[in-house]
Parts: C-alpha cells; sequence; structure tokens
C-alpha cells in the first residue's frame, strides 16, 4: 500500500511539472518570496497608505523640518513667488512662507491643515525628548506628566439563570461562568503618575519622510494609543496564503484529470481508491508543509517552527482534503472556482476573525493563527488548546478524505451531476445496505465535526454583534445546521428509494439519527469542552452539562423530535416538501434553545 502511494505521488509530481513551464514556476517561487517579504515588513511597521496625499509649497519656513518629517506631505520647496502660483492655480493643498500658512478652504486643503497642526505637535514632542542635562534626559522639564499603562486581566462574566446557589456577585438565582484572560493585546490600562520611576530609554528617530516615538510602557499621554491585532492578521496571511495558492494547483489537477479523461487508467488499475487519494495528495502537502516550515525558520526559532508545523499541519490537510473534494463534485472550472472561492471566504473568516480577538481566550482560541501568533510573541499553550482548536481540522479532514475516496468512480468523475446529487451519493456511500439503522446511526457521528465547525464559525461572527441579539441568530444558525446534519442520511434514503417508505421505518430512522447526533455530540463534547464553555455562546452550544440540561433526556428528546418532524414529513408528502419540514423543525429547535436559556438572556 506504501509503495502505492508513493508511486502515485511520483507520477502526480511529475505531471505537475510537465504541466507548469519553468517560467512559471519560477513565477509563483518569486510571488511566494514576495509575499513573505512584503508581509513581514507590514508586520513590523505597518502600512502606510497615506503616502504624499498632501502637496505643501514651502519656501524658507520655520514648518520645513516639520512637514519633512511626515510621510503624508509632498514637499515642494520654492520661492515665494513660484510657491504663490501654484497655490494659485491649485496645484499644492497648503503654502507656507516664514510663519504664515495659507490654505485654500477646500476640505482637502483643511484636512492638510489639521494634519500639519498635529504633525507639529508629534515634531515638537520629538524635539523635547531629546532636550538633555548631561547625558539623560531632562523629562521634568520637557514632559511633567507620564502615565505608565498596565495591561491588566480582564475577567468575563456570564450570568446564567436557573441555579438557586447565592453568589455574592451573581446574586440569589444565577450562577456566574468567568474566565482570566491574558490581555497581551487588549484590556484595561492601569493608569499612574510617578515621580520617582520614569523611563531610562526612550527611542526617537526622525528620517526624511517619518516620525516615529517608539511604544513602550512608560509614555507620555499624547502617544498613549491601544494595541491593535494588525500583526495577528498578517502573520495570519503569511502562513495561510501559500497553502491557498498550492490548493489551487492542486484542485485545478484533479479538475483537469476529470475533464480530459486521464483518470480512467488509475480507475483500471489494481489500486484502491484511498490509495489514489493519498498519493495524489502527498507531493502537495509535502510542499505545502515546507513552505509553511521555511516561514516559520525565518520568523522565528527552530523548536517554535515546529511546534507551528504542529499547529498548521491539520489546516493544510483540511485544506488540501476540501480542494479534492469540491474538484470532484464540481461540475467545472467555473463551478470549481465559484466553490473554491466561497471556501477562501468562509476559511478567512474561520481563521482570521478569532485571532483579532487573542485578548478573549473563548473566541480566540477557535483558530489555530491564534496560538501562531502566540507563539511567536514568545508565548505558549496547552495541549487542550491545541486538540479544542484542531481536531475538528483533523476529524473533518479524514471524513472529507473518506467521502472523496468513495465517489472516485467513473460515474461520479466523468457526468455532469449536480452538486447536491453528488453529495447525496457522498451520503449513500457511507449506509450500508444490510445496515441501514446502524449506518444512519454512524453518519450522524461522523457528520458531527463538520457541524460542529460551521458553529464554531458563527460564534466567531456572532460575537462582534451586541447581546442578547446575537444569541438569538446564533439560535437560528445553529438549529440549521444541526437539522440539515440530521436529516441527510434520512432524505437519502428516502428519494432514492434504498428502504421501504413506512412509519416504522421513519421512526426508527429519526431515532437512530438523533441518538447518533446525541452520541457524536458528547463525544466531540469531551475532546473539546474545556475553552469554550465559558462563553454565552459556549452554554448554547452544549449547555446540556450545565443546570436543567444536565437531566441527558431533554436535549436527546429534541434531537428525536425535530429529525421525526422531517421524517415524518418525507413520508407523507414527499421529498418536495423536504424545506417545508426543515423549516418547522428548525423552529422548533430554535423555540427550545430559548426556552431554556431564557433567564441567562433576559433575566
Amino acid at each position: 500500500m506504501i509503495r502505492s502511494i508513493f508511486t502515485i505521488a511520483k507520477w502526480e509530481l511529475l505531471k505537475s511539472r510537465s504541466t507548469l513551464s519553468p517560467k512559471s514556476i519560477a513565477m509563483s517561487i518569486g510571488l511566494i518570496i514576495l509575499l513573505i517579504a512584503a508581509s513581514s515588513a507590514a508586520s513590523e511597521s505597518g502600512i502606510k497608505m497615506d503616502d504624499n496625499i498632501y502637496s505643501v509649497a514651502v519656501t524658507d519656513s520655520m514648518f520645513t523640518p516639520v512637514v519633512h518629517s511626515d510621510n503624508r506631505f509632498n514637499v515642494i520647496i520654492v520661492s515665494e513667488t513660484d510657491g504663490k502660483n501654484l497655490y494659485d492655480s491649485g496645484k499644492v493643498d497648503l503654502q507656507i512662507v516664514g510663519d504664515t500658512i495659507y490654505y485654500t478652504g477646500t476640505e482637502k486643503s483643511i484636512a492638510a491643515l489639521n494634519a500639519l497642526e498635529s504633525s507639529t505637535k508629534k515634531y515638537r514632542e520629538v524635539a523635547l525628548f531629546e532636550q538633555t542635562e548631561g547625558d539623560q534626559y531632562n523629562f521634568y522639564d520637557a514632559f511633567p506628566v507620564w502615565v505608565e499603562s498596565h495591561y491588566l486581566e480582564r475577567t468575563q462574566t456570564f450570568y446564567l439563570g436557573g441555579d438557586e446557589n447565592t453568589d455574592g456577585d451573581g446574586g440569589q438565582g444565577s450562577a456566574a461562568i468567568t474566565t482570566d484572560t491574558d490581555t497581551d493585546t487588549g484590556g484595561t490600562a492601569d493608569t499612574s503618575l510617578s515621580e520617582t520611576e520614569l523611563p531610562t530609554t526612550i527611542e526617537t528617530q526622525i528620517g526624511a519622510q517619518n516620525i516615529f516615538v517608539k511604544q513602550s510602557n512608560i509614555t507620555t499621554p499624547s502617544q498613549m494609543a491601544p494595541p491593535v491585532p494588525f500583526r495577528s492578521v498578517i502573520v495570519s496571511f503569511l502562513f495561510i496564503f501559500p497553502m491557498y495558492f498550492i490548493t489551487q494547483f492542486y484542485s485545478a489537477s484533479i479538475m483537469s484529470e476529470r475533464v480530459n479523461k486521464r483518470c480512467e487508467p488509475l480507475l483500471t488499475a489494481p489500486l484502491r481508491s484511498g490509495e489514489i487519494v493519498i498519493g495524489k495528495m502527498l507531493p502537495y502537502l509535502t510542499i505545502t508543509l515546507i513552505t509553511v516550515l521555511g516561514i516559520s525558520l525565518y520568523l522565528t526559532t527552530i523548536k517554535t517552527s515546529f511546534y507551528i508545523l504542529a499547529l498548521l499541519f491539520p489546516v493544510t490537510l483540511f485544506f488540501l482534503a476540501v480542494a479534492f473534494f469540491t474538484a470532484i463534485i464540481a461540475r467545472s472550472f467555473k463551478e470549481l472556482t465559484f466553490v473554491s472561492v466561497f471556501f477562501a471566504t468562509a476559511m478567512s473568516t474561520y481563521l482570521f476573525f478569532p485571532a483579532m480577538f487573542m485578548s478573549v481566550p473563548t473566541i480566540s482560541a477557535i483558530s489555530p493563527m491564534t496560538f501562531v501568533v502566540m507563539l511567536l510573541e514568545g508565548d505558549s499553550f496547552t495541549l487542550n488548546e491545541y486538540l479544542f482548536s484542531t481536531s475538528v481540522f483533523y476529524f473533518t479532514s479524514v471524513a472529507l478524505l473518506c467521502f472523496a475516496s468513495f465517489i472516485f468512480k467513473e460515474e461520479d468523475l466523468f457526468t455532469q451531476k449536480s452538486v447536491t446529487s453528488k453529495a447525496m451519493d457522498v451520503v449513500e456511500s457511507c449506509i450500508s445496505k444490510d445496515h441501514v439503522y446502524a449506518s444512519v446511526f454512524g453518519l450522524s457521528i461522523i457528520l458531527i465535526p463538520f457541524a460542529f465547525m460551521m458553529e464554531l464559525m458563527m460564534l466567531s461572527l456572532m460575537f462582534n454583534i451586541p447581546m442578547p441579539y446575537s444569541i438569538i441568530v446564533f439560535f437560528l444558525g445553529v438549529a440549521f445546521v444541526e437539522e440539515i446534519f440530521k436529516s441527510a442520511g434520512i432524505l437519502t434514503l428516502f428519494s432514492r428509494d434504498k428502504i421501504a417508505k413506512n412509519k416504522k421505518n421513519a421512526i426508527i430512522l429519526a431515532l437512530m439519527s438523533a441518538f447518533g447526533f446525541f452520541v457524536g455530540e458528547k463525544i466531540l463534547i469531551l475532546i473539546t469542552l474545556a475553552p469554550v464553555l465559558s462563553s454565552p455562546y459556549g452554554h448554547i452550544m452544549f449547555g446540556q452539562l450545565s443546570g436543567v440540561l444536565l437531566q441527558l433526556s431533554y436535549p436527546l428528546l429534541l434531537h428525536t423530535v425535530t429529525v421525526l418532524i422531517v421524517s415524518m414529513g418525507l413520508l407523507f408528502f414527499g421529498v418536495k416538501r423536504f424545506p417545508y419540514f426543515l423549516a418547522i423543525s428548525i423552529i422548533v429547535h430554535s423555540i427550545y434553545n430559548l426556552t431554556v436559556s431564557w433567564g441567562a438572556l433576559f433575566g
């Protein structure tokens, strides 16, 4: 088996090399290197999008060093006559003669005047920093007021109704879920003034087009600025872009083989479909991991690089698994492009958005990129956090590769079946004809990680919407995702006449699907529960572990009732009415969630 996999991997690598010219390969490598360099520079110094937006004509003025120090100004040194001509013709926004500033009254000219005012203040501050007495800065004369900021741990508290215990903070009839968060990139600033504790070094730099005062814990009031998550986004993009780039080659290679029917020799060879799937993916997986490791070594130490590789391995595996699966279910390159763009948008949301909230572990722990940024900044993570962040990628990747191997056959590769039809082929291939009930039970467990991933994605999106509105929307989203996956097996069996349509089968299938989803949910909770349960959204997703929901019969009854609604609807009204009964089950599910969480939302 291993030999077959490596043989297919070798063929795939040789085929890709023959498809791409050396010039294309060189351009691709150059683009990746350029991206790494640009992203690294941007993460260190930021992106300047306002260079030279204002034009200023200067004539022997005291403001000359000020405008030179600000990159926003395009400075033109002219005589007084030439400067007046430029000003009168509207070619400059400001004219500065000596200590007099002329502006035209237009919006841009007024904006330039405001920018000059702020630049003058910054320049004056830098000049004051340079005032010294001997070898020491004269801090007291230059800046009598100093602010020392300490970013404290922020406590998140969410009160859940229904607990009869009395709590000092929550009061009678409420329970508090509290988490302590380490706010490296956010939190509450504790400001204080001290006459004895003053900074020993302040770094200043004045360049031709730059003014920069290095931020430190001790600073002046005007220099205080909250930390921004800009670096998190840049670093995330730096690692993820090569994955997008390489997976495009991968999916295009598979689609090209389908269109040109080059898969036929592989289908007739004495090889298992799983061997073909793994063999084709292996070269792209290796190249991506080498690229990730190279970027990590460029940014940090060898030990940290391997930790980063461990974090991004499941993400890479997931990207390639999705690329392979979408290349099989798509009917054309146009459809593949649409699916790829949708996937790129969704995964960007999943990976980038939580990393913006590094100060809120219950949100940021969703994305492995959060821990990548933490490693680069010298922090660490626990095994539980690693499992929570990556387990869903491992589970879904393995499931997608299995699904792809199920439909890697002639009737799916070389026909124009719709995406939904091929999705049903996947579901049907997971159901054994001899053990239909057990197969539906197992299918619900297999689909749990996909539902979990979608719910986590919604969790990251809903976090920025005010409560309780975000939770209400989250109710609907969770109900929609879960009801779709719970109904998939029953819908496929009934629509393709793979089982007799009677009440007995409809009820048993609903029970098995509901119980499978219930069991799978509990298994996943045991693996990945801790980081997210402390948030109100986690209470909605996994609230079965607290308060009334400890009575396990309630959530199991909920799953059973909602699946029965769909199952009976399919039995009595046919497959075409499926959307209506799905909508009813979603409403019932949402009402249940709202009922059990009413106290937490509205007291």
